[in-house]
């Protein structure tokens, strides 16, 4: 079932009622043009029939002027509508095709055309492909304003599909938003990636500095850079990369390639889908044009903004089978919105979320990123063993890249703590008198420690060094130092830290043992209790460094430190890491004696709505947007993780006005991810099966949707009932689609959702539908079945989010339905034990 309106399409329909192509012609030949189809001519008729109806003579006649209808055409439609076949093959075929031509005005035109669209039948609007050349776009406005306007009219009636590349889609958009209805929401992120790709390679040059700048990104870890550093890889004029990046016609950004986000002087550019696919394309159909000569890594990264060192080899458990140097790059948006999302304040974080190391030896780019309106940095690292962790963590925290935007002038300067406490109590390492006096001073010491830390990685891996074990232990004390130093001094400043542990799959017991020791003895460094530093005051085994703390005055009515920030820890296997990371944090290392008597606070906890809520919410207020209820109840459902919402949220374009995000747009940006990042906590083929679903512009046969799909036609049997019980999917005799809007404009306008979205819809309610479908109906009915009870009294349908066969379908429903399960945190608390806890600590 099609409905009327002006819908653009990458691929037009196979049997339109009629097509048009649209050029430098004017109007009066696009109608003739129109007309000169038997099947428009035949319509013509049928809607004058369809128009006289029921009619008097007389209300025919008064109809029509009022219409504005000709008046020498008037008789004849009646003539028509009496059944004068002669008269109704004159009028279709001679009289009306020469509106707008010798003595009828163009005003006779629309007028008829309004009429004839009024008419047609509304029961299944003919369909009309209207094909757009790129030479329309520069012809006089007058001509194109009166094209404009006969195709609005006659979308009033006609199911007109625009077929026109994305560029030009994304034109009109701009140039004729005022006369055609809806155009205005032809957004080239509202299109497939594979439009935008058409619409650049139309007009950039394979060999242009444009692509030059696509390649550029792209070979970046984060495929992203400042403009500062594209601007250093160029010899051209400073303007002239902006002019590339975002100014003139046909720039990156307008083509949808490449998006800008921080400060206006400090902008970052990051590369999007549909930047990346061009840049594919490109090497697919004409090959790499040229080779990049280490522009990225000689030109504007060859100093400390980008230090490259040489590989650590040979140490167990962190990763050495490979060359790939360690380098601090620019962490993109997704990247940051994601982490930030997860991380709670105080908190560590286990996220089921893979990461993908973009070489084939495992990445080892630190990823740094920093939000000054916000006040909040970023630092993810990679890392399979303790040192690599603590000294990737400590080297990115002390990058040029971040010290320069976090240690600015006026934020130190508004440094309340005084000295004695920033060394003593806090324990900042690096604070010299004559570094406390100079900004530039205080910047060079930390990101010359992180320089010192990197040259004696480099030495222990080449085995330059008398006792091994000694050497490796210095490094990891002055790595915790300078991690602990830059994390208490972001704290002074009021800068909240989230740090990103990226896990690598495979990992061995031992290997994970190590990491989670490590992590518990960062997280006492990196901890506070008022103003002083918890692992000084608690763990420090050295005597001369404890004589020289000042020592805290403790509340018996508060005596829980905090955690300094976030950590996320992330990747496949975190499920391993946390029954030694629970044990590593309660004992990170041996109390020390006379400590005084107070303790960190930890919760150890996973992702819930909330996390996708803060990930969804950051990502639209950089596009205008904002989400709903529903919308974060798709995402938490289908999205794989919140890095993975925020990914695909980020192909969205940015609003002029805010409003809030439509069904169709997130069917859209869904549609970005691969199968295996959607619905991951179900077996990989319900993720195929829905993100072909997505891609599809119309309801599939199931023969279809297995072949899309690459599944077997019994795989989507298996799967329907519970897809189609929660209301994900909806099935009649025109095949399957998911239940969320196609990019239409009826759609647009009456959006469709999954009913287990709506507020009055519980967990209750899903688990009722879905048990309907797995249980045969004595076990459904029976109130002592382990299943079936849930749904007697007392209702219970919590209980079943573990169940090891269904629980990941009741997961998904408690997701949809806004359902908050029983948080899976554990309360770790580090140092001694307490006899009295604070009342914000208590279980009831």
């Amino acid at each position: 079932m099609t409905d009327a309106g002006l819908t653009p399409t990458q691929q037009p329909p196979l049997s339109p009622a009629a097509k048009l192509a649209i050029d430098t012609d004017p109007v009066s030949e696009l109608w003739n043009q129109l007309f000169d189809q038997q099947s428009i001519r035949d319509r013509f008729i049928r809607a004058v029939r369809q128009f006289a109806d029921g009619r008097t003579v007389t209300e025919c006649y008064e109809a029509l002027e009022d219409q504005q209808i000709p008046y020498w055409l008037r008789s004849r439609i009646l003539d028509v509508a009496r059944g004068n076949r002669r008269e109704a093959w004159r009028l279709a075929a001679d009289l009306v095709p020469n509106l707008g031509q010798g003595h009828a005005s163009l005003e006779d035109l629309f007028a008829t055309a309004d009429f004839f669209a009024t008419n047609v039948s509304d029961d299944q609007p003919p369909t009309l492909t209207i094909t757009i050349d790129r030479t329309f776009e520069d012809t006089p406005r007058r001509k194109r304003e009166s094209i404009c306007r006969l195709l609005a009219i006659l979308a009033t009636g006609f199911d007109i599909r625009v077929a026109a590349t994305g560029r030009t889609q994304h034109w009109l958009a701009r140039e004729h938003r005022e006369e055609l209805p809806g155009v205005s929401e032809w957004r080239e992120t509202h299109h497939p990636t594979g439009d935008q790709v058409e619409q650049a390679l139309e007009v950039l040059d394979p060999d242009g500095r444009k692509v030059e700048l696509l390649r550029q990104l792209a070979d970046e870890p984060a495929q992203t850079l400042s403009r500062h550093a594209l601007r250093a890889m160029h010899d051209v004029d400073r303007s002239r990369i902006s002019q590339l990046l975002v100014s003139e016609q046909n720039s990156l950004t307008e083509l949808g390639l490449v998006a800008e986000f921080g400060p206006a002087d400090d902008r970052t550019v990051e590369l999007l889908e549909a930047g990346r696919q061009l840049l594919a394309t490109l090497d697919a159909q004409v090959g790499r044009q040229q080779e990049l000569t280490g522009a990225v890594s000689d030109t504007g990264t060859s100093d400390q903004q980008c230090r490259v060192t040489p590989r650590t080899r040979g140490e167990e458990g962190d990763g050495s089978a490979d060359s790939n140097p360690y380098r601090t790059a620019y962490l993109d948006r997704p990247g940051h919105a994601g982490a930030v999302g997860c991380g709670e304040a105080g908190d560590i974080t286990l996220v089921d979320a893979p990461f993908e190391d973009r070489t084939d030896a495992p990445d080892h780019t630190r990823y740094v990123s920093f939000d000054g309106d916000r006040e909040e940095a970023v630092v993810a690292v990679r890392a399979s063993g303790s040192l690599q962790y603590v000294v990737s963590l400590a080297t990115a925290l002390a990058s040029p890249r971040l010290v320069n935007r976090v240690l600015t002038d006026s934020r130190l300067e508004s440094l309340e703590d005084p000295p004695a406490i920033l060394r003593d109590a806090r324990c900042i390492g690096g604070l010299s008198d004559e570094a406390l006096e100079d900004r530039e001073t205080l910047r060079e010491a930390f990101i010359e420690w992180g320089t010192e830390l990197e040259d004696l990685t480099a030495k222990l891996s080449a085995g330059e060094y008398e006792d091994r074990n000694q050497f490796r232990g210095s490094i990891m004390r002055s790595a915790h130092g300078l991690a602990g130093s830059l994390v208490h001094l972001f704290d002074a400043l009021g800068i909240d830290v989230t740090r990103e542990l990226r896990v690598p799959s495979g990992l061995d017991t031992n290997s994970l043992n190590e990491l989670a020791t490590t992590i518990g003895i960062a997280t006492a460094i990196q901890s506070k209790y008022g103003a002083f530093a918890c692992y000084r005051q608690l763990f420090e085994a050295r005597e001369e460094k404890r004589q020289t703390a000042l020592s805290p005055t403790v509340d018996a009515d508060d005596p829980l430190g905090t955690l300094i920030g976030s950590l996320v820890v992330r990747g496949d296997d975190v499920h391993r890491l946390r029954p030694k990371l629970e044990q590593s944090l309660e004992t990170p290392a041996a109390l020390a004696e006379d400590a005084p008597e107070f303790a960190v606070h930890v919760s150890l906890s996973t992702v819930d709505r909330t996390a996708y809520a803060a990930a969804t919410t950051r990502i639209l207020q950089s596009k205008n947007l904002r989400p709903t209820r529903e919308i974060v109840s798709l995402l938490h459902g289908l999205a794989g993780s919140p890095y993975a919402a925020a990914r695909a949220l980020q192909q969205l374009a940015t609003e002029d006005d805010c409003r809030e995000l439509r069904p169709d747009e997130l069917r859209y940006t869904l549609g970005t991810l691969e199968p295996e990042q959607l619905l991951s906590d179900l077996p990989p083929t319900v993720g195929r099966i829905v993100q072909t679903l997505l891609t599809a512009e119309r309801r599939l046969s199931q023969c279809e949707l297995a072949d899309r799909a690459d599944v077997s036609t019994r795989t989507v049997r298996n799967y329907r009932d519970r897809l189609e019980a929660l209301d994900l999917i909806r099935i009649d005799e025109n095949g399957y689609r998911l239940t969320l809007s196609f990019q239409t404009t009826t759609e647009r306008r009456e959006p469709v959702a999954p009913a287990v979205l709506e507020e009055n819809q519980t967990l209750l309610d899903a688990a009722d539908a879905l048990l309907e479908t797995i249980l045969p109906p004595d076990r459904y009915g029976d109130p002592d079945d382990p299943l079936g009870n849930v749904l007697f009294w007392p209702p219970d349908p919590l209980r079943v989010l573990k169940h090891p066969m269904v629980g990941s379908w009741f997961r998904l429903a408690a997701a949809l339905t806004a359902t908050e399960p029983t948080k899976d945190n554990q309360a770790v608390q580090l140092g001694p034990p307490l006899e009295q806890q604070p009342l914000s600590h208590t279980t009831p």
